[in-house]
């Protein structure tokens, strides 16, 4: 897949967020913006996406991939019902920069390079937009 970029226009920013999805899905790796940088995203799903961004950004095979969620839906599909304390500081912090280190549901579709066997998986829920907005749009 050759790189391309979609720019956002805030007068139609579905536009834009669909040909994004459709790369994800497609298990292509996409550039969002974050709260305060950027951040390269696939989906977590796909194990030869999460590789190939493993490889991209040189990451240890070692270490696991922090996650990010459109809403609260979305991160307890991959780790079920919060505890009581996880959704006090949802409640509290997300949207925003907080991460979560949370155990992985019962068969929790993500792929295996995502959690590297850990029983825990990091998540958090972003303040920018743009970036909820793109995760929503792949599901």
């Amino acid at each position: 897949m050759s790189p391309r970029v979609v720019r956002l226009d805030d007068a139609a920013p579905d536009e834009a967020l669909r040909p994004a999805a459709d790369v994800l899905m497609a298990g292509g790796i996409v550039a969002y913006p974050t709260d305060t940088l950027y951040g390269l995203g696939v989906d977590p799903t796909q194990g030869p996406a999460v590789d190939a961004l493993c490889r991209l950004k040189t990451r240890s095979a070692h270490a696991g991939i922090p996650l990010i969620a459109s809403a609260l839906a979305q991160v307890e599909s991959a780790v079920g019902v919060l505890p009581r304390l996880g959704r006090r500081l949802a409640a509290r912090f997300w949207p925003g920069p907080l991460t979560v280190v949370l155990p992985r549901a019962a068969g929790s579709p993500l792929s295996p390079l995502v959690h590297q066997g850990a029983p825990g998986v990091s998540l958090r829920i972003p303040g920018n937009e743009t970036a909820r907005a793109v995760v929503e749009a792949a599901g």
